[in-house]
């Protein structure tokens, strides 16, 4: 438990950011309005938090339809313990106006919901709080509660298909407030398995129950917080967590392992999705630092059962807290991150995010969109409306990407550059960085270059010279469209 503290985090709100400006030698900008091409499995989606919302006539609605995403992660809107209050109180969905009138906001974007399911009524719970693991003689009760839960939005009105049973499920309820949104599951008593018998057996009893109500259902193990290895040769509480899960049987009850992965800021041009910036050390190559290091820990426990599910990063961010680990204050957070923060954060999002698709992972929730205030993530500012220079890049790494194969491969440009190509029909993207705060200069020949673009969206011009196309990379993504 310890280290799980600062999790909770501290904001203030997001100033407002103007939007980015085009150098005066390159006045281009190649942003195409994102009309997702028809079938393509659009992996990029937000969270929105209930201080926003997605209806209809609201701007974050607007905004997330700009962004491009597929899909946006609803939490903390549909709580058992406000449905069904008292043992034996008919399942109530009055308090869920709100959020009904989200899911129909959503529908007539065309995104897609991910909800998820919390929140348990006292009733029903082990330790008397509301974080806590739900007791083995209302698991029965929990799954009334699903039944009646799926069959309601599952309607065309609704749309809901995906369903996360909890959140962050993979701490002891110890370590969190006692309505904690995240946590409730784990078990730092049990040496073996962490609590993951417990959580395995409530997901069996919720996975047949959504796929009895809704044989298309899709069904998310809550959003594991893989939060730090324990040390060698042992894993982190996650593994252990999800190697309990795994050893009741529940395999065949869910769908998609969820993971988490949340980035610090550290007022450098640093390499954050790398070890030892982003944490995760490790001396084997293959799982040093958090993409490889947790993709590790969530397969390794995986094969060990002879599993095999997708991955999702349901929730990601990059953050700027006020404080540091030891409760000293970060100055250039507080009371708001300097402008450098920013630029981190738009750099950050796509070069994380192309590794993750590299290593295999299949779906992205940026928290959040707005509404979160929490160590100033948010892609739009207090005010939900102004953009961040983060929301830039996102939304230009969607228009970039639309339509490719989103399984990359490796390409070797140059030492010290890193880029992942990504098949279209007829064509490739590239998705192209310096590792380091340095510019580099990489050669394609003229003849299969198409077009080079920027993180935000604005072309760059590279020198023609010997039948080659010459550009310059630096720290922050490009594209590079050739044949």
């Amino acid at each position: 438990m310890v280290g799980l503290a600062w999790l909770m985090g501290q904001a203030t709100g997001n100033a407002a950011y103007p939007m980015p400006t085009r150098s005066a030698a390159n006045n281009q900008l190649f942003m195409p309005l994102v009309e997702n091409l028809a079938n393509w499995p659009n992996p990029f989606s937000v969270e929105v938090e209930i201080g926003a919302n997605v209806k209809s006539s609201g701007t974050v609605l607007a905004r997330a339809q700009e962004l491009g995403v597929g899909s946006i992660r609803l939490h903390r809107r549909l709580s058992w313990r406000l449905a069904q209050p008292n043992l034996g109180d008919e399942i109530n969905f009055g308090p869920f106006a709100e959020f009904e009138a989200e899911l129909r906001g959503l529908a007539s974007a065309n995104i897609t919901p991910m909800v998820t399911i919390w929140d348990s009524p006292l009733w029903a719970t082990a330790q008397p709080k509301n974080c806590s693991a739900i007791r083995q003689d209302r698991l029965s009760h929990f799954a009334t509660f699903l039944t009646a839960v799926v069959n309601r939005y599952k309607t065309p009105e609704f749309n809901v298909h995906i369903w996360e049973i909890g959140n962050e499920v993979d701490i002891d309820p110890r370590a969190v407030p006692a309505e904690s949104f995240y946590g409730c599951w784990g078990n730092a008593d049990d040496k073996t398995f962490y609590g993951g018998k417990q959580y395995g057996e409530a997901l069996k009893a919720a996975g047949a129950a959504i796929r009895a109500a809704d044989p298309s259902a899709k069904i998310v193990i809550g959003g594991l917080i893989t939060h730090q290895w324990e040390g060698s040769p042992q894993f982190s509480y996650t593994d252990r967590f999800l190697r309990g899960v795994l050893s009741t049987g529940a395999g065949p009850y869910f769908d998609v392992i969820g993971f988490h992965g949340h980035f610090t800021y550290y007022n450098q041009v640093l390499d954050y999705g790398s070890a030892p910036y982003g944490g995760w050390s490790n001396t084997d190559p293959a799982k040093n630092g958090p993409i490889k290091g947790k993709i590790s820990v969530l397969r390794s426990a995986l094969n060990a059962y002879g599993i095999n599910k997708p991955l999702w990063l349901n929730e990601v961010s990059m953050g700027c807290p006020l404080k540091d680990f030891d409760g000293s204050t970060l100055a250039w957070c507080n009371p708001t991150p300097q402008a450098g923060f920013y630029t981190a954060m738009a750099d950050h999002l796509p070069r994380m995010m192309v590794r993750y698709l590299h290593a295999g992972v299949e779906q992205f929730v940026w928290y959040s969109l707005a509404g979160a205030g929490w160590r100033f993530s948010d892609l739009l500012g207090s005010d939900n409306q102004t953009i961040t220079p983060g929301f830039t890049a996102y939304k230009n790494l969607i228009a970039q990407l639309n339509g490719a194969n989103l399984l990359p491969t490796q390409v070797n440009y140059a030492s010290g550059v890193e880029a992942y190509r990504f098949n279209r029909v007829g064509a490739f993207v590239e998705v192209v960085f310096a590792t380091d705060n340095s510019s580099k200069t990489i050669t394609i020949p003229q003849a299969q270059f198409v077009r080079a673009i920027d993180r935000d969206g604005n072309v760059i011009s590279p020198q023609f010279t010997g039948g080659n196309a010459q550009i310059s990379v630096g720290f922050s993504p490009i594209y590079i469209h050739r044949r």
